[in-house]
């Protein structure tokens, strides 16, 4: 009778543990729980992070390199801009964060911008291989009309060698030229005087030359005294010679038939003669000969 009392709180002490023990159990099992969830939200949060980090990378490289080629190859500059547009577009979203959900889909674009810059890259060798083919067709084609140029010039300057040489085998040559002082009387008498000469006769024989033009020609003379002055009988006249302008003493005119001719010419201009050497010198077309020499006392 005395025992019952001592058993009625023994056995709600084990009772009150047991139920302690499983709340603790429970307790502990939450947080073991929480734990392993944050340690997995944590690790799934740097894994995101990483991937984050990878992906802008990525697109680092494809912005840096479609700008390079963008400034390499202006015929694909409205696709390269195009396709940084777009970079740049995903790396503003990928800086906000993604999720799970959303890292799949744009390793999904990245992805289809690494195959579009592949095949740009195709495109773009394909590119390069025509633009080398065309420069090595060019060149050769430089090269065929630097030959071309050069052996044009060489011709032009043979041509022009040749009308040179066929211009002046036109040309008339004279020889045996004389000239003869006179002073007039009943007749013409020859003198050596200065003080006397009143007539100058200039002569010379004109070669034959039969691939020169037959027809008339004029003959200027210039008289040149002792002082190395021109002389004239007032007014000096005055021709063109190879676009140069020339004082001429007299002139005269003959037909040519392409044979041998002699031809004389009198000027009786007057003139105070002076002793010492004198000279005449002849054109004929655009020829200037050699003078010819006489000296009076």
């Amino acid at each position: 009778m005395q025992t019952r009392p001592i058993l009625i709180p023994l056995v709600f002490l084990g009772s009150l543990c047991i139920i302690l023990a499983v709340a603790a159990g429970l307790i502990l099992r939450n947080a073991v729980s929480e734990s392993m969830i944050a340690k997995e939200t944590l690790v799934e949060r740097n894994w995101l992070a990483r991937e984050r980090d990878q992906m802008l990378n990525q697109l680092s490289d494809l912005e840096d390199t479609y700008r390079q080629l963008r400034h390499e190859y202006e015929l694909l500059k409205r696709e390269f801009d195009q396709e940084q547009r777009e970079i740049a577009r995903l790396r503003t979203q990928l800086a906000r964060g993604i999720t799970v959900r959303e890292k799949e889909r744009y390793e999904a674009r990245i992805n289809e911008l690494e195959e579009l810059l592949a095949q740009y890259r195709v495109d773009m060798e394909t590119l390069i291989e025509d633009n080398q083919l065309m420069m090595m067709e060019g060149q050769q084609m430089a090269s065929t009309l630097g030959q071309l140029t050069r052996k044009s010039q060489e011709l032009e300057r043979e041509n022009k060698i040749l009308q040179e040489q066929v211009h002046m085998a036109r040309q008339l040559d004279i020889a045996n030229g004389s000239v003869l002082t006179y002073i007039h009387g009943r007749r013409l008498r020859e003198t050596d005087r200065a003080s006397r000469v009143d007539v100058i006769q200039v002569c010379f024989e004109v070669r034959e030359n039969p691939i020169a033009d037959a027809g008339e020609r004029t003959v200027y003379y210039q008289l040149i005294g002792p002082d190395g002055g021109f002389i004239s009988d007032g007014e000096p006249m005055r021709f063109s010679f190879n676009n140069d302008d020339q004082i001429v003493t007299f002139q005269s005119q003959f037909v040519y038939r392409n044979q041998d001719k002699r031809v004389c010419t009198r000027w009786d201009g007057a003139h105070d003669f002076v002793p010492g050497g004198h000279q005449v010198v002849v054109f004929i077309d655009d020829k200037q000969y050699e003078p010819l020499f006489f000296k009076l006392r």
